[in-house]
């Protein structure tokens, strides 16, 4: 671990986000965009990014529409690239930082898995909600109007069993009909 006092990782951290603000474009996107899961499984969704130059760090939130139908579980930055995790302000250390840069063009961030909770629709939204959230070029220039987002779509469908109960009820009440 390169940063190995959290004070030191502070300070390096808070002079990136004193530098003023890059022309660069950053997309970040889901993939796939669109995910199904049974109530009480995991799916995986890769965190993407394009961007137009070469990244220093970022640091993201997600966000749940309807966290009674899923949540985030767990967030794991992807290991090619990217040489450590940052721990947020937040807590939720869904950031990166790189000594080498990472870009430009498209690139993977990290890997969310979402558990399903209830049967329904959810969306997970992106942003920067925090002060020590944001893209950073290599070489301590913020990205902050040229970033874009787009959403995921989580389905939650009901576990195999209850599909299999309804399926055996519905043959039941065929069956009482003949």
């Amino acid at each position: 671990m390169l940063c190995n006092s959290k004070v030191l990782c502070a300070l390096l951290l808070a002079g990136l986000l004193a530098a003023s603000p890059a022309l660069a474009t950053v997309n970040v996107y889901f993939e796939p965009a669109v995910s199904v899961v049974a109530v009480g499984d995991t799916v995986d969704v890769y965190l993407m990014a394009d961007v137009s130059d070469v990244i220093g760090s970022w640091g993201l939130d997600i966000n749940m529409a309807n966290p009674a139908t899923a949540v985030l579980d767990s967030f794991s930055v992807f290991p090619f690239g990217w040489d450590e995790v940052l721990q947020s302000i937040d807590g939720d250390d869904i950031g990166a930082l790189s000594f080498s840069g990472n870009g430009p063009g498209l690139m993977t961030l990290g890997i969310a898995t979402f558990e399903g909770v209830a049967e329904g629709i959810t969306t997970a939204s992106l942003g920067m909600d925090d002060e020590d959230e944001n893209f950073l070029l290599f070489g301590s220039l913020i990205v902050d109007e040229a970033v874009t987002f787009s959403d995921a779509t989580i389905q939650v469908i009901p576990e195999p069993a209850t599909l299999a109960m309804f399926a055996v009820a519905g043959l039941a009440l065929l069956r009482r009909r003949s």
